[in-house]
């Protein structure tokens, strides 16, 4: 090899047809972005995101093996020969040399950063800002209608009990549960099944609520839930886990 062509031909063949310039190893995990951009339904800006968070490293990686295999080839060479081309070399070839092998990366997996990540807590509205009612005007009736359950004595008295538990004379409501994130990854259906999600009561724009954790009632509650209306779980102000302190994990079941 003496023209810069044969050189070029060489190095450009050592380029392999697939790369994974970045491990996803048990520490890595979504962002705040990444989850809220999965809530959103909004699966492209995720994968956006997750480009964006590992390009630097993924740039140095190619770096890296674009200089291994001009190290080769260097070796390769007369010295003359390499010294007669080495600015082209230098500033020419190892850029393509990167771009090719950026190109054949296989990226961050979206898929393995869900995996590595805890479940999300996402809320759903039962009964939203316009619909709520105030003091005296709240009802079982309205909630237990909102929830698809029977508006029998047994299920109006808990309801009763968990409207008057609220710290609060506002009326909203919402179910809060958790959803492994990859189950936010293109979905093959709009719908969730989600088993004992709990209902929350009260004002949440003020922290004044109150939830389900102690009814028997509601822990057959089963629900079918568009996946386009979930909303992180601090959406209308505070989450239960901000207002209760400490870890709050509902224990909720989501069948896909």
């Amino acid at each position: 090899m003496n023209t810069y062509e044969e050189l070029e031909t060489w190095a450009m063949d050592q380029v392999q047809d697939s790369y994974e310039l970045y491990y996803v190893d048990y520490h890595d995990e979504l962002s705040q972005d990444q989850i809220t951009a999965l809530i959103d339904g909004d699966v492209d800006r995720a994968m956006e995101l997750t480009w964006e968070y590992s390009h630097e490293h993924i740039n140095d990686m190619a770096w890296d093996e674009a200089m291994n295999i001009l190290d080769r080839l260097k070796d390769m060479v007369d010295p003359e020969v390499w010294e007669e081309h080495e600015d082209e070399i230098m500033d020419k070839l190892k850029v393509d040399l990167v771009i090719a092998i950026e190109q054949n990366d296989q990226g961050v997996s979206l898929v393995d950063l869900c995996r590595h990540t805890a479940p999300i807590q996402v809320m759903v509205p039962v009964i939203d800002e316009d619909e709520a009612e105030w003091a005296d005007q709240r009802t079982p009736d309205q909630l237990l209608g909102a929830l698809d359950l029977p508006c029998d004595e047994a299920h109006r008295t808990e309801a009763r009990f968990l409207i008057n538990e609220a710290p609060t004379d506002m009326g909203m409501a919402y179910i809060q549960f958790e959803v492994r994130p990859e189950a936010l990854i293109y979905p093959d259906h709009d719908r969730l099944i989600v088993k004992n999600p709990k209902v929350v009561y009260g004002n949440p724009f003020t922290g004044g609520v109150w939830d389900s954790h102690s009814s028997d009632i509601f822990k057959d509650l089963t629900m079918h839930v568009n996946i386009y209306t979930l909303l992180p779980d601090n959406a209308w102000g505070y989450s239960v886990k901000e207002i209760y302190g400490g870890n709050y994990y509902p224990s909720s079941m989501v069948v896909m």
